[in-house]
């Protein structure tokens, strides 16, 4: 009976929470799932890694990305968590760090890459058509949201619809982006279990990207 009853408080208290501050809960639940998405790809690299010899990418490289998404997703989960400016500070890191990231593929190889594609097959074409405008548009709407969040932060006049607005189109785009990547991978070389890998990678970025939505949400709501 008292467990019943212990059961029974605890559903009345999470519906109570999730009532009030249902944005702040699914900022955590993305932001967790983020964290779930990079230690399965972590896990999958080193499988990948004793069974063919090779990693995906360079080992510091690939250790350096592990290290900072894990530290920019505690900041994030851990600033939600606590209610604090911490989740905005990993929003900010974040958002940087996929601006510089789009800008430094685009000025390399990306273009040229990209390009060749276009004038393969129509569905090649189409897919990576949309990934480049999408890539382009992501790093536009990236340095708005990071001006708009540093501005409404610091001042009571900055336009909090503006900032939201923004981040919506940031998320979306980059979470567009980061599917089209190893879509095109896939069909410029096929599936292999590589490609797989490959949007597995990319998934723990697609949560915290809609993770910093719920996490700008709260700035008006509280909630």
């Amino acid at each position: 009976m008292s467990a019943v009853m212990d059961w029974s408080n605890l559903k009345q208290r999470f519906v109570y929470f999730w009532r009030l501050h249902w944005k702040k809960g699914l900022a955590i639940v993305f932001s967790v799932l983020a964290w779930v998405s990079l230690l399965v790809s972590m896990g999958l690299e080193i499988a990948d890694f004793y069974e063919y010899g090779t990693m995906s990418s360079a080992s510091f490289g690939w250790i350096w990305n592990l290290v900072f998404a894990a530290i920019v997703y505690s900041l994030i989960l851990i600033g939600n968590i606590q209610g604090t400016s911490l989740a905005f500070n990993g929003m900010l890191i974040f958002v940087f760090s996929s601006v510089f990231n789009f800008v430094l593929y685009l000025a390399q190889a990306g273009i040229t890459w990209l390009m060749g594609l276009i004038l393969g097959d129509p569905l090649t074409a189409a897919i990576s058509v949309i990934y480049l405008v999408a890539t382009v548009m992501s790093i536009v709407s990236g340095i708005l949201v990071y001006v708009y969040t540093r501005r409404y932060l610091v001042s009571n006049f900055a336009s909090y619809s503006t900032l939201r607005n923004w981040t919506i189109v940031f998320c979306v785009l980059n979470v567009i982006s980061l599917a089209l990547f190893p879509t095109v991978l896939l069909l410029e070389t096929g599936f292999t279990a590589r490609g797989f890998l490959a949007y597995v990678s990319v998934l723990g970025d697609a949560f915290i990207s809609v993770a910093i939505f719920f996490t700008v949400s709260r700035l008006k709501s509280e909630y």
